[in-house]
């Protein structure tokens, strides 16, 4: 049996719930509570959400977040990956790439030069390049995912880290996880 290649994008949008559940479950990481606001303003939409829309309801509500300081800097990622997957029918090897580029490239354009901002750079660049050569190399979406995780994974255990240095890889592995269910 092989699994699907694509997810549509309204069954996508579990990745999104996972995202925020998962981030808002983390014990001693200052972005749980503004993870969590985000699912007010997902279900004060008229109606389901597709991705994009959840990624942008996420992103607003970090970006609008002055609990953390780190928070508008996840929202504006979460913004930028909205952009790239907004009006998708579907979640795909090629739009997901163009999703984790652009939310490395809206990182990439702030100027503060915090470690946390250091962090996510690193985990992106790292995860992006790994997904991009899996999917050169042709590899099924799943494959790509996991390369990605595996990248990211890598990247957070450089150093010892506090929980809140390990988020962005926590991001991306519950993301290809969350995808990856929704492929087989």
């Amino acid at each position: 049996m092989t699994s699907k290649q694509s997810v549509p994008t309204a069954q996508a949008v579990g990745m999104v719930q996972m995202l925020i559940d998962e981030v808002a479950a983390q014990p001693g990481l200052a972005l749980g509570q503004a993870f969590s606001l985000a699912r007010g303003r997902m279900a004060a939409r008229p109606g389901p959400p597709e991705v994009g829309g959840a990624l942008e309801d996420l992103g607003l509500t970090l970006t609008g977040s002055t609990d953390n300081l780190e928070a508008p800097l996840y929202g504006n990622v979460f913004l930028a990956m909205a952009g790239a997957l907004q009006g998708a029918d579907t979640v795909d090897r090629e739009n997901f790439g163009e999703a984790l580029t652009a939310g490395l490239d809206s990182v990439q354009t702030v100027g503060d030069t915090s470690p946390a901002r250091r962090q996510l750079i690193d985990t992106l660049i790292a995860a992006r390049n790994a997904y991009r050569e899996a999917a050169q190399d042709g590899q099924p979406f799943a494959v790509c995912l996991d390369r990605m995780v595996a990248a990211s994974q890598t990247v957070s255990q450089l150093d010892d880290a506090p929980a809140s240095r390990t988020l962005p890889a926590l991001i991306l592995q519950t993301m290809a996880r969350s995808l990856q269910g929704a492929l087989n």
